[in-house]
């Protein structure tokens, strides 16, 4: 049985969503943002409230930057926030296997994580070279949200890396 959302609820909820988290990410969010809700009551909690830099002229920004200048933590990429919740990374993000010098066999390409749903494993397949986010938009045929949403939980895998320039890439 779904339920419709009722006015009100969302402050309750955001404490409820916020207390759930290990922490919280805002992305973009104005000075009225419902992000900010769920960020203050992160903090109350005594959770990680984290941000990352936006366009400083632009008024969806501005909730944001009030975070920051409040004592929300920068962050730059999914690299940053997995090293500042400690013992979360894996492996480091700069270091690629090479395989021996006196090795005639070809290098084998490894083979996508495991954990791929349908949609991740056909932007894994899309990405034979570095692409940029447009570019896998535009061939996924899926809105930029939505494939936004698939390059962070990819990037969460470790199944991919974001190069500068707004790229991707295979790890």
């Amino acid at each position: 049985m779904m339920m419709q959302p009722q006015r009100g609820m969302f402050h309750s909820r955001n404490r409820l969503i916020s207390g759930l988290a290990q922490a919280v990410v805002i992305v973009e969010a104005n000075d009225r943002s419902g992000a900010l809700i769920t960020a203050r009551h992160a903090a109350e909690q005594g959770r990680d409230v984290f941000t990352i830099p936006a366009n400083v002229d632009s008024h969806f920004s501005a909730g944001s930057l009030r975070l920051l200048r409040d004592g929300a933590k920068l962050i730059r990429d999914v690299d940053d926030l997995l090293e500042d919740l400690q013992g979360l990374r894996t492996t480091p993000t700069n270091t690629r296997r090479v395989p021996p010098a006196k090795s005639i066999a070809p290098p084998v390409e490894p083979p996508p994580p495991p954990t791929l749903d349908a949609d991740q494993q056909r932007v894994w397949d899309f990405l034979t070279e570095p692409r940029h986010v447009d570019e896998i938009t535009r061939a996924m045929g899926l809105g930029s949200g939505v494939v936004s949403t698939l390059l962070l939980k990819m990037e969460m895998k470790k199944a991919i890396r974001r190069a500068p320039g707004g790229m991707f890439e295979r790890r």
